[in-house]
């Protein structure tokens, strides 16, 4: 199992900086952060379930959580501006 305080950082870390990147997909600071903490999570446990020698180090750990934050911070965003209508 992936050290969840890695995947949590990592996963808020990146989620930060693509919405500071991506304005269109932000959803605010505490949007972004709660949303990369989860993405980063789910997406670090579902690699380590699938792959266990990627995410088995420090920097596979962060890769994965960074990229599932990242991942699911624009999913939401984009969803959320097409559901608003903005």
């Amino acid at each position: 199992m992936a050290p969840l305080f890695v995947t949590l950082i990592a996963g808020a870390a990146g989620a930060i900086a693509a919405g500071a990147a991506l304005r269109n997909a932000s959803l605010g600071a505490i949007g972004n952060t709660i949303a990369g903490m989860i993405g980063g999570t789910v997406s670090a446990q579902v690699a380590y379930a699938l792959a266990p020698a990627l995410v088995s180090g420090i920097a596979g750990q962060v890769a994965s959580g960074t990229v599932g934050g990242v991942a699911i911070m624009v999913i939401i965003g984009i969803a959320g501006r097409a559901l608003v209508g903005k």
